[in-house]
């Protein structure tokens, strides 16, 4: 008996194994589909999603690596205790490798999972958690649009397009250890673009680090910026269920120089550390925020000389700040920790970016039109930013975290009745995450107005010391003229009568006394000539008119 129990929970494993498999393929088929329908026979056509039924379609690229096993998929279950007074509410941690080879359960009514995918796509696993949690392609699509070879122009979208998907940006500060040159400087911002272009769409094993820009913020420091994408699945009497998909996964960058520093020479290329994400955490929890010395799934240590960013560790380390029991019940708090790490982030940029700015402002004596160009860098760098603190507000706003406008359908709106009856603690964490992106929303309003300010003054510097060249030109040229007004009637006079004087010793019967009486009035006639204007406007004010028999 026991082994024909044993059998029939192999057959059934096999079964669901089926079962999931059928669902995938066929969510890999309607992709396919989707994106077959073209321009010339749809309105509604689908062009834009063939480069992902070309991802879901194609084999995984396999890894070239000799290192073991990579958590491509983490599952963070916050599990939630019958009794809110229990305290045995908890947070479960699982891992996956690579290649989806178990089937997946859902949640049940009172637990929350956060999904964490991490770096370069998988097709198994899009294809396994899109059947699994109906995810809308769209998510996908967003995630992936850097392999679409052609450019629709139709990101980033509508809020009404992607209700339940969000994009956080993450910018990791890198300090060089040998600065940069100017010239070395320009050369990469001519080509950090086309360099980070050619690295998303180089064949990538699954997992490796996907990464969104770069920018080089002066010659001793740079940032690297990455996306956290979510993704809120809903199914019906399931728990609460968010996917987020990392672009940080394999950190190969570390072990050399990175891809879009190739413009260098070789010599000039090394190894550049990534400073951490700094989050302020009160004292009384950071006994709970450290986790075990062996993490599940950790890939074990990085490579010898090597930093990994922080964003790397968020997978296996998520929540160890969140209440279990309010998380397990809240989605929107279970996910207040991915917004605060933005959050923190955000915050060292508009550091970085503020004393850059300050120092552009102090230095730029002798070197104005540098001091513009990086200012208006600057400030393009500042303007993206504050458009993304903008979308941020709005999703909180609308999955209830701040005012919540008449007629918001967003997913994870919570009614006004609803919104009296959650946790203080969810309540609490909500307000704080809204005033932390105002702050932030209003520090990157402040900024961008300091960098326009700063143009404005080094131009009117710009303006004024071409003022003082022109007047100090016009006062050169000025006594240029006196000098050829006192000599012109001289070598006119000269030039007429020759040197024919008897006094001089030439050869006519002239006087001297007539060159000075022919220079004297020439002279005189040429200061009238010249100083004319003057004389006219000088002597206006004793002048008086008659006009229509008045006196003015």
């Amino acid at each position: 008996m026991e082994h024909d129990a044993e059998g029939d929970d192999i057959t059934d494993q096999k079964r669901r194994n089926a079962g999931q498999k059928r669902r995938a393929e066929r969510y890999a088929g309607y992709i396919v589909a989707h994106a077959l329908r073209g321009q010339d026979r749809h309105l509604f056509c689908s062009s834009h999603f063939r480069f992902l039924s070309d991802v879901v379609s194609r084999p995984d690229v396999a890894i070239s690596l000799e290192t073991d096993r990579f958590d491509y998929v983490v599952s963070c279950d916050f599990i939630s205790a019958h009794d809110p007074t229990d305290p045995s509410a908890r947070r479960v941690l699982t891992t996956f490798g690579s290649t989806p080879n178990v089937v997946f359960t859902d949640p049940d009514q009172l637990s929350t999972r956060i999904l964490f995918m991490r770096g370069y796509p998988s097709a198994d696993w899009i294809n396994v958690l899109g059947s699994q949690y109906r995810v809308d392609i769209e998510f996908f699509r967003q995630k992936l649009g850097f392999l679409d070879g052609k450019t629709y122009y139709d990101l980033p979208a509508m809020p009404s397009n992607s209700q339940n998907i969000l994009h956080l940006k993450i910018s990791t500060i890198y300090a060089r250890e040998v600065p940069l040159t100017l010239s070395q400087l320009r050369k990469l911002r001519q080509s950090e673009k086309r360099a980070v272009r050619q690295h998303q769409r180089s064949p990538s094993a699954v997992g490796a680090s996907i990464f969104r820009q770069v920018t080089l913020v002066d010659e001793t420091s740079f940032a690297v910026e990455q996306d956290i994408s979510i993704y809120i699945a809903h199914k019906r009497d399931r728990g609460r269920i968010a996917i987020v998909w990392l672009d940080a996964g394999r950190e190969l960058q570390h072990c050399g120089p990175a891809p879009w520093e190739t413009e260098l020479n070789s010599e000039d290329m090394v190894r550049n550390d990534p400073l951490p994400t700094v989050r302020h955490i009160p004292s009384k929890m950071l006994a709970s925020a450290v986790p075990p010395d062996s993490l599940p799934g950790s890939d074990g240590p990085p490579p010898f000389g090597s930093q990994p960013p922080s964003t790397s560790h968020l997978a296996h380390q998520y929540g160890l700040t969140l209440d279990h029991q309010v998380a397990s019940i809240d989605l929107s708090y279970a996910l207040g920790e991915l917004f605060l790490f933005a959050a923190c982030s955000t915050t060292q940029s508009l550091n970085l970016t503020e004393r850059r700015i300050a120092t552009l402002l102090h230095d730029f004596h002798g070197q104005e039109e540098l001091a513009l160009d990086e200012l208006n860098y600057v400030m393009r760098l500042l303007q993206d930013r504050l458009q993304h603190l903008c979308d941020i507000q709005s999703f909180l706003h609308g999955i209830g975290l701040g005012a919540i406008g008449a007629g918001n359908l967003h997913p994870l709106a919570v009614p006004d009745t609803q919104q009296q009856q959650r946790l203080p603690k969810a309540l609490q964490a909500g307000a704080m995450l809204v005033e932390d992106f105002t702050y932030l929303h209003n520090r990157a309003t402040s900024l961008i107005a300091q960098a326009k300010d700063g143009m404005d003054y080094v131009s009117r510097r710009v303006m004024l010391e071409e003022s003082r060249r022109t007047i100090s030109k016009a006062d050169r040229m000025e006594r240029l003229t006196l000098l050829a007004l006192f000599f012109l009637p001289l070598s006119f006079t000269t030039s007429f009568f020759g040197s024919n004087f008897r006094e001089l010793g030439g050869t006519g019967d002239l006087s001297i006394w007539i060159l000075f009486a022919t220079l004297l009035p020439a002279l005189f006639l040429s200061m009238v000539l010249c100083f004319w204007d003057g004389l006219v406007g000088w002597s206006r004010p004793f002048r008086k008119r008659s006009i229509g028999g008045l006196i003015e």
